[in-house]
């Protein structure tokens, strides 16, 4: 895209979240090397089509689970591994794997907003217009193969995925001074995090948001205690 289109000033284009790992880090890096890009609309697309898909592994089967298991990744850990409670609809069993990436990557805090920034702006190159303004929204939270869970876990993912607009500042002495604006809004997210600071995490989604995001102090309201995991460092 930087090659067929250097002269490109306004973009809009999703983007497939991966817990921040360098193959999404690299595809922010990708936006940057566009020259004349200075506007850019990402919708971080938090979805993940292959929870839907059957575990093909014998040996990884539970002979007694009366539905079959979701598939399995192997580069993920042995805890991730673990069948999880949350079936697919009626039909499938998920794994922690699955609940917790999604959690992760629906997660979008300022930070990481102005992480992705960053991230874009390094891939400019001399002589490139620099970015002045992006939008941030996710999408696909609670998407898991062909099912959306947004009634089972709502409030959790309403108080993640934040939508966010960061401008840089147009006063020649402040150019590397960034506006940051959470925007609120009327959807399925994006609603005030405050208004679920009383509602209590679900017994099967407790110990793998806890995973993630321990309590800050004893009794601490989940809606308080997460944050955005961090964008892998790449050289």
């Amino acid at each position: 895209m930087s090659t067929h289109c250097p002269l490109l000033e306004d973009l809009i284009i999703p983007i497939p979240r991966s817990r921040g790992h360098t193959t999404e880090v690299m595809l922010y890096r990708a936006l940057g090397s566009i020259s004349g890009l200075q506007r850019l609309k990402l919708y971080l697309d938090a979805s993940d089509v292959t929870a839907g898909a059957e575990d093909e592994d014998e040996s990884d089967s539970d002979e007694n689970a009366d539905y079959p298991l979701s598939a399995n990744n192997p580069s993920w850990s042995e805890f991730d591994q673990q069948i999880t409670e949350f079936q697919l609809g009626t039909y499938k069993y998920l794994r922690n794997g699955h609940i917790r990436d999604a959690l992760i990557n629906s997660a979008l805090d300022e930070n990481l907003a102005r992480a992705i920034f960053q991230a874009i702006s390094i891939g400019k190159s001399a002589g490139s217009l620099a970015l002045e303004e992006l939008s941030l929204e996710v999408t696909g939270a609670g998407a898991l193969g062909r099912c959306v869970w947004a009634s089972t876990w709502n409030g959790v993912l309403q108080c993640l995925a934040r939508k966010w607009v960061l401008r840089r500042n147009i006063r020649d002495n402040c150019r590397n001074e960034l506006i940051v604006k959470e925007v609120k809004g009327n959807g399925n997210y994006h609603n005030d995090p405050e208004e679920f600071a009383h509602q209590q995490l679900r017994p099967y989604l407790k110990p793998l948001f806890r995973s993630i995001w321990p309590e800050k102090y004893d009794g601490s309201p989940w809606s308080r205690d997460w944050y955005s995991l961090p964008l892998a460092h790449v050289d």
